[in-house]
């Protein structure tokens, strides 16, 4: 093989990963779907994908469009919409999802989503009231 055949492979392999590799990924993605709520390190999220941990964030970020640490993000931010909208307060929901402080909390999901917690709160229950109106207006 020559040195431009190895080169164009190993760039191969880089932009687009092998099964294997892939299958460690996921592992590692279904490990935050499932613990976001604890205090997930990178370090753990490498070691479950059997990979340093800069290799792991560059991978992850080529496969899924984001660090590990976005996906995160994502999914406790998703997660507080859903706990603010059924009710929880915004600091239940801050302990809840792995937060360690209401503050961070507050000022990430505004970050987000446009909003803080509790003008999202409002918001949401004040559609699901005028929701819950209409359909008794239409009954």
């Amino acid at each position: 093989m020559t040195y431009y055949q190895k080169q164009v492979q190993h760039l191969r392999l880089q932009c687009f990963p092998g099964q294997t590799l892939i299958n460690r990924l996921i592992k590692a993605k279904q490990l935050i779907d499932s613990h976001f709520t604890e205090g997930l390190k990178l370090e753990t999220m490498a070691r479950e994908a059997h990979m340093s941990t800069f290799r792991f964030i560059r991978l992850f970020r080529q496969c899924y469009g984001r660090t590990p640490h976005q996906y995160l993000t994502t999914v406790r931010i998703r997660e507080a919409r859903r706990l603010l909208q059924t009710g929880y307060s915004m600091t239940d929901a801050c302990f809840m999802l792995g937060f360690s402080s209401v503050t961070s909390f507050s000022a990430l999901f505004r970050k987000h989503t446009g909003q803080t917690p509790s003008a999202f709160q409002k918001k949401a229950i004040s559609d699901k009231s005028a929701s819950g109106f209409m359909t008794y207006l239409r009954s």
